[in-house]
């Protein structure tokens, strides 16, 4: 059996250690100093500073090249959430916008005394509502649109001719429809009237038949009365 180290902190009696069982494990096991369960870590790479992080355009060709490594439904996936994301930002900063311009004129009635305070405060306000509008449009047009249009989503010009277009469309689609349906009742109409007109004839036919046979019995009568 292997014998322990007696110079072990365990097993020292010291004046902070004086009146602690040593019969449990949990009190007579010293405890793990900071730093020591750091198991797996490497201690020598630490976190990037605020001020040694990539710069702009670094971020980017890293973004450009991880963008590359991915298939085109991941690409198309992290591009689709990255716009729904800016989509966001700009649906909040137009509710802002419409909430600080509803402060901005509701201060007015809650100021007594009117001054230079006042007047700068409600100036602020006024200006908060314009610089949020700014943002979302900034996000609109910087941010978005250039996903956007990687994503196939037309814009401007571009949009109101493919509505044109897909208006259009639909509208010959619909005369086509309207046609079709025109030819279809146009059809049914003249197989009706055809047998109609059959009907008619066979009908005439039948009679003309019927006529011809009483004529042929009385014909027949005729005769066997002469006899």
């Amino acid at each position: 059996m292997s014998r322990r180290n007696p110079l072990n902190d365990r097993y020292l009696m010291e004046k902070d250690k004086q009146g602690v069982s040593r019969k449990s494990v949990s009190n007579a096991k010293p405890k793990t100093k900071a730093g020591e369960s750091t198991a797996g870590t490497d201690s020598s790479k630490k976190k990037p500073s605020l001020f040694n992080r990539a710069s702009k355009e670094e971020r980017k060709a890293t973004e450009e090249e991880e963008m590359k490594t991915l298939g085109p439904r991941a690409r198309e996936k992290k591009l689709r959430s990255e716009y729904n994301r800016w989509d966001v930002w700009r649906r909040r900063c137009v509710i802002i916008s419409f909430i600080l311009m509803f402060l901005a004129l509701s201060y007015p009635f809650t100021v007594l005394e009117p001054n230079e305070t006042t007047q700068t405060i409600s100036a602020v306000l006024w200006a908060l509502p314009f610089i949020a509008i700014g943002v979302g449009i900034y996000i609109s047009y910087a941010k978005q649109r250039p996903i956007g249009r990687v994503l196939g989503i037309r814009y401007g010009r571009d949009a109101k001719e493919e509505e044109r277009a897909d208006v259009k469309a639909k509208r010959e689609k619909q005369r086509r429809d309207y046609n079709m349906q025109e030819q279809k009742v146009y059809a049914r109409v003249e197989e009706k009237e055809k047998r109609t007109q059959e009907r008619d004839e066979r009908r005439k036919a039948a009679r003309a038949a019927e006529e011809a046979r009483k004529e042929q019995y009385k014909a027949a009568g005729q005769a066997k009365n002469k006899k």
